[in-house]
């Protein structure tokens, strides 16, 4: 014994990882809302019901692991091949899932060493991913350069640059979670899947999110950033239904002042009545009388 307290055993599952951090948009407010009407409580559990039933918290293929607590996703799984494919198409089925409840997703993919098991997490890859979700900004999966290259085609690796994208906004890498839109051709899926009426609902869904004047400018602003990459990604094909922008200011102007004209009645007081002037002049002869 020389006095110093020897270091445990090796971390077999501290290993180089893909990890993905998902940060879930307006989680807060729900549960405030939550907190208030058990109509909002409902939707809550129905919106982490569908997460966690969307993927496996694990799989012994490249040690995959998904975990959610509270507004925080983690999904990692082993630096291989395998393990790439699993993180991207975790991460698309999430960001997709949750936009078919109307809540955006925002966070990073990187790459580097990271111990992830049922009880803990931690590591420096985990930091990376984390360093993407950032107050503000527009709600994209941002890529590590290092995952950037491993999602070229070199080597054994299969070609994924399909799925970087450039943020519509700033030209930053992201992932392109509108994939299967941008590379539609018009020929049915045979797997049953009807990528047009799927393109459409979500067409709708963002166009209605980004005019809504009742929501907060920060949350607009983010749906109005989704319509200008969902347009981005279906224009060059000109097939799938764009989502039209709101640029009528004239009905935009008419939905403010009837909402501030309904404020400013609900201060007013109400006024009395006026008083029927036969009634009061009855009132006068008969006191007269």
């Amino acid at each position: 014994m020389n006095g110093f307290v020897q270091p445990p055993a090796p971390v077999e599952e501290y290993r180089d990882r893909y990890v993905a951090f998902l940060d879930i948009l307006g989680f807060s407010d729900l549960t405030v809302k939550a907190d208030q009407h058990p109509n909002w409580r409902s939707y809550l559990i129905n919106c982490i019901s569908a997460l966690k039933n969307a993927l496996p918290t694990r799989a012994d293929a490249n040690q995959f692991r998904f975990v959610q607590f509270s507004d925080s996703i983690v999904i990692s799984a082993l630096r291989s091949p395998g393990g790439l494919s699993n993180v991207i198409y975790a991460a698309t089925t999430l960001v997709r899932k949750m936009l078919d409840l109307n809540i955006l997703l925002r966070g990073g993919i990187a790459a580097g060493n990271f111990h992830h098991d049922d009880n803990m997490m931690f590591g420096p890859a985990l930091v990376r991913a984390y360093e993407f979700e950032k107050r503000g900004a527009p709600p994209h999966v941002g890529l590590h350069t290092a995952v950037i290259e491993d999602m070229k085609p070199i080597g054994l690796n299969a070609d994924w640059t399909g799925f970087i994208a450039l943020d519509p906004w700033d030209q930053t890498p992201m992932l392109h979670t509108f994939q299967d839109f941008g590379c539609y051709n018009g020929i049915s899926d045979p797997t049953g899947f009807q990528v047009d009426i799927v393109a459409a609902q979500l067409a709708e869904r963002i166009e209605r999110h980004a005019k809504d004047m009742s929501a907060a400018p920060a949350v607009r602003a983010k749906w109005k950033w989704l319509q200008d990459y969902y347009n981005q990604t279906v224009a060059p094909a000109d097939i799938l239904v764009p989502s039209r922008h709101f640029d009528d200011w004239r009905l935009v102007h008419e939905q403010v002042r009837q909402r501030m004209e309904s404020r400013y009645v609900q201060m007013i007081p109400p006024i009395p009545a006026a008083p029927n002037p036969e009634i009061a002049l009855g009132k006068r002869l008969s006191d007269v009388l």
